[in-house]
């Protein structure tokens, strides 16, 4: 795939200097603004809805009846009486416990047009297993919000206070924006087709569970065995596999600066053990691990060298990895790579190291709940 190979050359040092992120996100450049906390990009996406004239088109993994989910739906509902197309596409197993029928009901008979993705059919049965984890907001053809947001309570400081899930999306306008309502529509009964789309500086890539579905594990390849300074990683789900665990040892034996943060807090306790696994072989190699403490860090961003970053909904695990629809929004824009820079020191501010020879002499018991945790890995 020729545009997911990272433009690597002619790296400029790293510095602190550049934009700073902070709680109502930041303006990277002309047209790209990225957001790290919940209830400020949730408050921009609801100014953008109300404002659209045409067309909403909404993609989520979760979308929850509570008091992040229900405000969003209340101005769905109202801009479909008005007469906008408002289509909203959400995934069946992610929202299996969120979403209500009695809900789900109410905005198609509010005109909006609603479809469950993938969901339980006898005669396909592991089609369920295959999910929908995009995250994707497009008004009118020309505003569109990516990233690890979900539509939920968890992701919302002002519903749960300082136990809210820390995560990273982006809003685009232009072009960008119009190749992502692209994308949403060439997504179809949950097997859309591939698009890999690019303006200036930047471009989408989706994966798809059943014609693509190897996209971002080429993309993450590509980037780190050209990676030649640093490789800095933050995803709340690491459960690579051998191949992408590899290509990671690879670059830190060379010299790159390899450094992972991942949560110590998680949603689910079986792919924290499962992470855990990994960090031996890692630790041997040179690359350097860190635990957020403070909260699930659910963000899932990857910056590489000076230029070549990513964000989106793509973890370092097997779901994300050959599984499941995921979209994400890679750079090679200086802007971008120092927005993710900053962002990412931040989150390491507040993580504490695992080292190599205290991880080896850990006990008994968390080894064998490594052991359990991968052997469910491909299943997480």
């Amino acid at each position: 795939m020729e545009e997911a190979s990272p433009d690597l050359n002619d790296p400029a040092p790293i510095t602190r200097e550049g934009p700073v992120v902070d709680d109502a996100g930041v303006r990277v450049e002309e047209g790209v603004r990225l957001f790290t906390e919940g209830d400020a990009v949730f408050g921009s996406m609801t100014a953008d809805i109300q404002a659209a004239t045409t067309e909403i088109l909404l993609e989520s993994y979760i979308l929850a009846d509570d008091e992040v989910g229900r405000p969003l739906m209340s101005v769905l509902e109202e801009k479909a009486r008005q007469g906008l197309t408002v289509r909203v596409r959400v995934d069946s197993a992610g929202s299996f416990f969120y979403l209500p029928t009695r809900v789900v009901s109410r905005l198609k008979r509010q005109g909006i047009r609603f479809h469950w993705c993938r969901r339980w059919q006898w005669r396909r049965p592991w089609a369920f297993n295959h999910r929908n984890h995009r995250k994707l907001l497009v008004v009118d053809r020309s505003v569109a919000y990516l990233g690890g947001f979900n539509f939920h309570r968890e992701c919302s400081r002002a519903a749960v206070g300082n136990d809210a899930w820390r995560d990273g999306h982006v809003r685009l306008t232009g072009e960008l924006a119009r190749h992502t309502a692209d994308i949403y529509d060439a997504y179809e009964n949950g097997a859309g087709a591939p698009r890999t789309r690019r303006s200036g500086s930047y471009y989408l890539v989706s994966s798809n569970a059943i014609r693509r579905r190897l996209a971002m594990r080429r993309l993450f390849e590509h980037a780190f065995s050209r990676a030649r300074r640093r490789i800095w990683v933050t995803t709340p789900y690491f459960v690579p596999d051998a191949h992408t665990q590899r290509r990671l040892c690879d670059a830190a034996e060379r010299g790159v600066d390899v450094r992972l943060i991942t949560p110590v807090k998680t949603d689910v306790r079986l792919t924290r053990w499962a992470a855990r696994a990994a960090y031996s072989s890692l630790l041997a190699a040179g690359v350097r691990v860190f635990e957020y403490q403070p909260c699930l860090l659910h963000a899932k961003a990857v910056v590489v060298d000076d230029r070549w970053s990513t964000l989106g909904t793509a973890n370092l695990d097997y779901r994300s990895l050959f599984t499941n629809d995921e979209l994400n929004l890679v750079s090679r824009s200086p802007g971008m790579n120092q927005a993710l820079s900053e962002m990412y020191l931040a989150n390491l501010a507040e993580s504490r190291e695992v080292h190599h020879r205290p991880w080896n002499n850990r006990g008994l018991w968390p080894r064998l709940a490594e052991f359990a945790g991968w052997l469910g890995r491909r299943w997480l």
